[in-house]
């Protein structure tokens, strides 16, 4: 079990009152010894001798198996056990490095990617079918602005007369609410015509819906105003062969 605070001894600085490497030892909460020892309900085991008391102290019946004798050598304890005859194999405990620890396997998460190439026509398709992102992604494509920080964009932010943008805060999406940037560090983006023109006509079509819908101050001052949805949800909406193929005839431009 963890002392805390740590005890300082003549030997040195005591963390835990159980000796390294010496084996699993359980542990009986007293609050509910008679119930583990008697009763037939459920016992509850959790890992670690303080989480078990605490359970205990709700009136569940449990025990405690030390965490980190348990973690550190269950596949060296099983191998022991069949080494010496004391256990038939195989190790239970073989492939736990590939579940727990820095050394874990973790599952890799899928994501659709396009090809620089497939821009224009992914930036074309995006316009026609999600116009209120075209100008957010632009500023992420030309401008580098990562999501929150073009979430976070104030109308006052872009400089149009020396065609720049001030990006001097960010959207996190944990807190939902506007910070300042990473690292609290704000920095000056280049605007190109291309992104200026985007912005301008955007931020026009805000302008409209924001009287016709009473939008409030703080709504006003954002240049993108629906900053908790996601560009990629609703991409992901559409398959991605209709997002990288041009318009044509019979496909949607609402």
């Amino acid at each position: 079990m963890k002392v805390f605070p740590t005890l300082q001894t003549e030997a040195g600085t005591i963390k835990y009152l159980q000796p390294r490497r010496s084996g699993l030892r359980v542990y009986f909460p007293a609050a509910t010894l008679d119930a583990v020892l008697r009763s037939a309900a459920p016992v509850y085991v959790i890992e670690g001798e303080k989480k078990a008391l605490a359970v205990a102290e709700t009136g569940l019946p449990s025990i405690g198996i030390c965490g980190i004798e348990g973690w550190r050598a269950a596949g060296s304890y099983y191998a022991e056990l069949i080494e010496t005859k004391a256990m038939v194999g195989p190790n239970p405990a073989a492939d736990l490095k590939f579940f727990i620890g820095k050394h874990a396997h973790r599952r890799q998460r899928s994501g659709v990617f396009f090809a620089q190439e497939e821009g224009p026509q992914l930036l074309a398709t995006a316009k026609a079918l999600f116009p209120r992102w075209s100008a957010f992604m632009l500023t992420g494509l030309l401008g580098g602005l990562r999501w929150g920080e073009s979430a976070a964009l104030y109308k006052t932010d872009i400089d149009w007369k020396r065609s720049r943008i001030h990006v001097q805060r960010t959207f996190s999406e944990k807190a939902k609410r506007i910070e300042p940037p990473k690292d609290s560090d704000d920095r000056w983006v280049t605007a190109s015509p291309a992104l200026l023109a985007a912005l301008k006509a955007h931020v026009g079509a805000v302008d409209l819906e924001g009287q016709v819908k009473d939008w409030t101050a703080e709504q006003r001052q954002l240049v993108f105003p629906f900053q908790h949805a996601r560009p990629d949800h609703a991409l992901r909406a559409v398959p991605r062969e209709r997002l990288a193929a041009p318009l044509g005839e019979g496909r949607s431009s609402v």
